[in-house]
C-alpha cells in the first residue's frame, strides 16, 4: 500500500518546501487515513534535496517512502501495542486483576506518547518523503 497525497507548495526555503495537503475523498476507503491525518487540510515542511525545483502555487504529489511507511506504523501502532499487551500479560501473571491490568495497559502508553510528542522533530527529520510535480492532466 502506497500513501501518497496532492498537495500545493506553500513556501520555498533553502532546506525545503512547505505543502498544504489537499484532502481528498479516495482517503475514505483507506485504513491509514484516520493515522495519516490526510482527511483534513494540512500544512507539512518537507525537505527535499533541490527545493528551488518547486515553485509556490505548484500542485505535487507527496509520498512518502516505504521504510518511512514502515517506521511511522511501527511507532504509532506496533511498539504502543507490544507495550501494552507486555504490561497486561506482565500485571495478569503477577496476579493482578483483568481490570488494573488492562489500566496499566493503557497507562503505560501516556509516557510512550508523551516521549513521541518530545522527539517528534527528530522522528521527522528522520522520514523521507518523494515530492514530484503533477502533470496537468492529474489536476482536479
Amino acid at each position: 500500500m502506497e500513501i501518497d497525497h496532492q498537495a500545493i507548495v506553500k513556501r520555498v526555503e533553502p532546506d525545503g518546501i512547505t505543502v498544504a495537503i489537499i484532502s481528498n475523498e479516495r482517503c475514505g476507503g483507506c485504513a491509514a487515513a484516520v493515522l495519516c491525518g490526510a482527511q483534513q487540510s494540512l500544512e507539512q515542511k518537507v525537505e527535499v534535496s533541490r527545493p528551488e525545483d518547486f515553485k509556490v502555487g505548484e500542485r505535487v504529489s507527496v509520498t512518502a517512502t516505504e521504510p518511512s511507511q514502515m517506521r511511522a506504523v511501527w511507532l504509532g501502532i506496533g511498539i504502543p501495542c507490544v507495550l501494552f499487551l507486555l504490561v497486561i500479560f506482565g500485571l495478569l501473571s503477577l496476579r493482578v486483576e483483568q481490570g488494573w491490568a488492562a489500566l496499566g495497559g493503557l497507562l503505560v502508553l501516556i509516557p510512550y506518547y508523551l516521549i513521541l510528542y518530545r522527539y517528534r522533530k527528530r522522528i521527522a527529520h528522520r522520514l523521507q518523503w518523494i515530492v514530484k510535480p503533477l502533470p496537468s492532466s492529474k489536476l482536479p
